[in-house]
């Protein structure tokens, strides 16, 4: 016949033969020595996934952050810089960081409740923090080795080219489908981004910019 209340050790034994997520679920939840095992437990994890939580939220609210400040910096340098090869190299290496920050936020994203990083964030973002050398083009990180590699450079450039040209080919569609109104870059951009195009433009303004540079350097 069991003892009310239970032996400390009978208690621990069902404690953990029972395995209930709620005291109220377990078979002696009246008994003393049993509340207070829940009780300890559920300060315990509880503190634990309070941390976990505050630490998510604030680890993507960083990523986001630099997400859309890497977005602003790279419409501003195809904006303002005229030095064709130091712009290519800065904007490479601003998509490089980016492209990180992506995959710390999807894996972050998807393993959440684990309590550790499978990428190191301290060391990742003292490398984006350094400017390239001059003449150089930026080296991926290490921590990017561990995740699907992205493609060669001659493949980017190349896949870049093929957007640019789409880009362009859908304003002079448009262009000729206002026929003789005022072009509206706004709605351009607009309607443009929604059909998937424009991806790298933050804003009309900088996309009207390229597509004049565009528009110059092929003598149209």
């Amino acid at each position: 016949m069991e003892k009310t209340p239970l032996d400390p050790i009978v208690a621990l034994g069902s404690f953990f033969i029972e395995q209930k997520q709620s005291l109220a679920d377990h078979v002696h939840h009246h008994d003393p020595f049993i509340q207070h095992l829940y009780s300890s437990a559920k300060h315990i994890f509880q503190n634990q996934v309070t941390v976990d939580e505050s630490m998510a939220g604030c680890l993507l609210r960083v990523v986001e952050d630099a997400e859309s400040r890497y977005h602003k910096a790279i419409d501003m340098l195809d904006d303002d810089v005229q030095d064709t090869n130091a712009k290519k190299r800065t904007i490479d290496y601003l998509k490089e960081g980016m492209a990180f920050l992506r995959t710390c936020k999807r894996q972050f994203v998807s393993s959440r409740s684990s309590p550790s990083m499978p990428l190191s964030t301290t060391s990742s973002a003292r490398e984006l923090r350094s400017p390239p050398p001059e003449n150089s083009i930026p080296e991926t990180s290490s921590h990017l080795q561990t995740i699907p590699p992205e493609q060669p450079s001659s493949i980017n450039d190349s896949a870049a080219t093929d957007e640019s040209s789409k880009n362009w080919q859908y304003i002079e569609g448009y262009i000729e489908q206002i026929g003789d109104d005022r072009m509206n870059w706004q709605a351009c951009y607009r309607d443009g981004r929604r059909k998937g195009y424009f991806k790298n433009y933050s804003t009309h303004a900088s996309l009207k910019n390229a597509y004049s540079r565009w528009k110059k350097k092929n003598g149209q």
